[in-house]
């Protein structure tokens, strides 16, 4: 079972904050913003021994940014708004997506 949600990039705090909230789990924020840069040095530092594995080397040179913790009450609210809102709207915009599909010729379909 999740534990927490980890963002390899930094959106907006808000951004963070309604992910925890929908997710209800926590979303930590990485140290730092060069997270391809830190994955390639992890890698690096364990194909040169300087770690026994992925898993210390990862633990032993990455640390956590800030963290959201979930608020309840807004989770509920987002998930009714899912259920009693945005489940149905697909099926009652599909035949405004046809029309404009027909009018541009975007998206392009592709069959099979």
């Amino acid at each position: 079972m999740l534990e927490n949600a980890r963002f390899q990039s930094f959106p907006q705090p808000v951004v963070m904050q309604i992910t925890a909230d929908v997710a209800g789990l926590p979303v930590v924020k990485p140290g730092t913003e060069q997270t391809s840069g830190l994955g390639a040095a992890i890698l690096a530092a364990t194909g040169l021994g300087w770690y026994a594995d992925l898993p210390s080397a990862v633990k032993g040179m990455t640390r956590s940014g800030e963290s959201f913790a979930p608020q309840t009450d807004t989770g509920r609210l987002y998930d009714e708004i899912y259920r009693r809102v945005y489940l149905h709207m697909y099926s009652r915009l599909h035949p405004l997506y046809q029309a404009v599909q027909q009018i541009t010729g975007y998206p392009a379909f592709r069959k099979g």
